[in-house]
């Protein structure tokens, strides 16, 4: 079952409306229509939102049961290469996770050089706790 196909299948058995469900998690319902109809993928804030509130996983959400095999054509490439950042967030203690969203999401608009250098001074930070 596709994304659109199980959001909208949640969505109708929590008995909203799409507008409803815009507003529990700060979309249009013009966002909220067209990821049921599945012209547009959701991002990543949205996706986590959208299981909390319906007490999934995202895993299901994205009909993930067995590991990913990368040349599946059903999960988006970003999805994909996010999946394992998006699962590792989640296991966070709650009170932890907000904070890991901010520096995830920093990290990902950083400029090349910027993230090489959040990467060299990560790897440092490392090689510091072996001393």
């Amino acid at each position: 079952m596709s994304f659109g196909s199980k959001l909208r299948e949640l969505r109708v058995a929590a008995g909203m409306t799409q507008e409803q469900l815009a507003k529990k998690i700060n979309l249009s319902k013009a966002n909220v229509s067209k990821y049921e109809a599945d012209t547009v993928e959701p991002n990543l804030d949205t996706l986590v939102a959208i299981s909390n509130l319906f007490g999934v996983t995202i895993d299901y959400m994205l009909d993930v049961e067995q590991p990913i095999d990368n040349t599946s054509t059903a999960i988006p490439t970003i999805i994909k290469e996010y999946l394992p950042i998006i699962k590792y967030i989640s296991s966070l203690p709650k009170d932890e996770q907000p904070q890991a969203k901010v520096h995830f999401k920093e990290y990902v608009q950083f400029s090349k050089e910027q993230r090489k250098e959040v990467d060299n001074f990560t790897e440092y930070i490392k090689s510091k706790k072996g001393n």
